[in-house]
């Protein structure tokens, strides 16, 4: 079972926003993983500053060949969907 949470360190003590669902005495492996940013307090969403916060983003900021990222997956995408034609 794997169970991924945030938590913000108090005194060297990590703090949950609630229980986990674990038996007490229950052995577990702990993997901390520092944030970018202090996480907010409240429930995870799917939004654009979640999505900010992994180390892939703005990977390719500095490329000047890509004028428009939009415009340049569109097209990437265009030629995925077309068929490779056999070369004889």
């Amino acid at each position: 079972m794997e169970i991924i949470e945030n938590g913000i360190v108090v005194n060297g003590a990590i703090s949950l926003a609630h229980p986990l669902p674990l038996a007490d005495g229950c052995q577990v492996v702990v993997r901390v993983e520092a944030s970018i940013t202090p996480e907010k307090s409240g429930p995870q969403s799917s939004s654009a500053e979640d999505i900010s916060l992994h180390p892939f983003f703005g990977q390719w900021a500095d490329r000047t060949d890509i004028v428009d990222s939009s415009d340049y997956v569109r097209q990437e995408r265009d030629k995925w969907q077309q068929r490779a034609t056999r070369q004889d």
